[in-house]
Parts: C-alpha cells; sequence; structure tokens
C-alpha cells in the first residue's frame, strides 16, 4: 500500500468510525470491507468469517480517537491482504473487539476447524448472521 492509498484509507476510516462505533453498539458487531468502504450486511456475501490469530484489538466505542485508531490499523492490515476488518462483543472476555477476518467459503464445520486452528472464540456466517462458538476456544489441552 502506498503513503497516498494509506493516508485515504486513514481519511476514510475515520469518516466511518462513528458509524461502525454505533453499530457495534447497536448491533454487536460490523464487518467492513476496507477495500471498498463498505459496511457488510448480513446476507450481502456468503462465508465465514474467521479471525486472524494475533489481530485482535480490544476497543471502546465510546472513545472516539482510540475506536478510530484501532479501526484505521486493523483496516491497514485487512487492506493489504484482501481481509476484513470485524468489530464484535465478546461475552466471554466482556470486552469489545476488532480484529482482521478472512472469509472462507466453506461448510460449518470447517469453518469451526479453522476457527480452531486460529484459536478463535466464534465463527461468523457471512450469509446467515450466525455465530458459532469454536469447540475448545481457550483450552490448551
Amino acid at each position: 500500500m502506498t503513503t497516498h492509498e494509506m493516508l485515504s484509507l486513514v481519511g476514510d476510516i475515520t469518516d466511518v468510525a462513528e458509524t461502525l462505533a454505533d453499530r457495534l453498539r447497536r448491533d454487536g458487531g460490523f464487518t467492513f470491507d476496507p477495500a471498498t468502504g463498505e459496511t457488510i450486511d448480513v446476507g450481502d456475501r456468503t462465508g465465514w468469517a474467521v479471525a486472524r490469530a494475533g489481530t485482535e484489538i480490544t476497543v471502546d466505542p465510546d472513545e472516539p480517537q482510540w475506536f478510530a485508531r484501532a479501526l484505521t490499523a486493523a483496516a491497514a492490515d485487512a487492506a493489504t491482504s484482501g481481509g476484513l476488518v470485524g468489530g464484535w462483543y465478546s461475552t466471554e472476555r466482556r470486552s469489545y473487539m476488532v480484529e482482521v477476518s478472512d472469509v472462507h467459503e466453506v461448510d460449518r464445520t470447517t469453518a469451526l476447524a479453522i476457527g480452531m486452528r486460529a484459536d478463535q472464540e466464534t465463527v461468523f456466517d457471512l450469509a446467515t448472521g450466525e455465530t458459532a462458538a469454536v469447540p475448545q476456544w481457550g483450552n490448551d489441552g
């Protein structure tokens, strides 16, 4: 990504950060495509979103500057690698999260296996809105 593209992305993210923070608080989550600038609604696409290990950032949607910085960092990562940015509320951790996700055109069982390998708490079906808990999340055994 060039410097010009990065500055453009930062400007775009700042413009949508408030909207995405509202969706996070109101709906409990969002999916954002930084390559197109689109917020993806349930049913807009197919596939299972599975977050990449190590990309999660704990956020507070009520802290606009902090939220925008976290969103910008995740969006820059996603934009350079073809991923999406997902925001959601983790009931396990009692925290809002933003992370980079990849979309896998697989069945539910395979999505859960991918999520398990990536040490994810859940996976998300873009077509139906199902959030499926990953078995053995956080279990070292």
